[in-house]
């Protein structure tokens, strides 16, 4: 009888965990710097920026030490599944940072409601990935049949077409006086669009 393929963190060189953790490394202090001279208003972008980057970092770092300590395998396969779904949410950050600099007379408890719902849907996506995970290295699933993996990437791809969808209806909201704030918020949200339509082509 065959035993369920699973998968391992441990799987590539150790040379490309050590190389992720000194990018990232170096990544972070200028994110950690902006992050703070951007105060309140990109905290929510950010921040996820911030984690995005001690994720992999604690991810590669993980890796390295289950390639001689199978127990942290369990560990280090979770936190590298997080994968970029850290980025989805500072997306959604940019994009609220710049609507706030693109509209006027925008809604801003309904602004906040949205934000929430999509930070609520991320983040169960999130989770039906990381259980799912955790079942495949304990044999319980195979990736191919882990419902709640595919789960978790299908809430992931809603939510993706959701903010993609949203960038592209705050682009037709002119608003704002044309000043250097509205500029501003055209060109981040602009970005968003462009950085989302070159991901979904990958």
């Amino acid at each position: 009888m065959s035993t369920p393929p699973t998968f391992s963190s441990a799987v590539f060189p150790t040379s490309l965990y050590i190389a992720t953790i000194v990018l990232y490394s170096i990544l972070i202090i200028p994110t950690f710097y902006i992050w703070r001279r951007h105060g309140r208003p990109g905290f929510l972008a950010y921040n996820f920026v911030y984690a995005f980057c001690a994720i992999r970092i604690a991810g590669g770092a993980l890796s390295v030490v289950a390639v001689h300590n199978h127990d942290l395998e369990t560990s280090a396969t979770i936190v590298n599944s997080l994968a970029i779904s850290p980025l989805l949410l500072a997306g959604l950050g940019f994009l609220h940072e710049a609507r706030n600099a693109r509209i006027a007379n925008s809604n801003s408890r309904r602004e906040w409601m949205f934000v929430g719902v999509l930070h609520a849907l991320v983040t169960t996506a999130i989770v039906l990935v990381v259980i799912g995970i955790v079942n495949v290295v304990k044999g319980v699933s195979t990736t191919q049949d882990s419902g709640l993996v595919k789960a978790g990437l299908a809430v992931l791809v809603v939510a993706y077409v959701v903010l993609l969808a949203w960038t592209t209806g705050s682009l037709r909201h002119p608003a704002r006086s044309k000043n250097d704030t509205f500029i501003d918020g055209t060109v981040v949200s602009f970005q968003i669009r462009v950085t989302q339509k070159r991901l979904t082509h990958c």
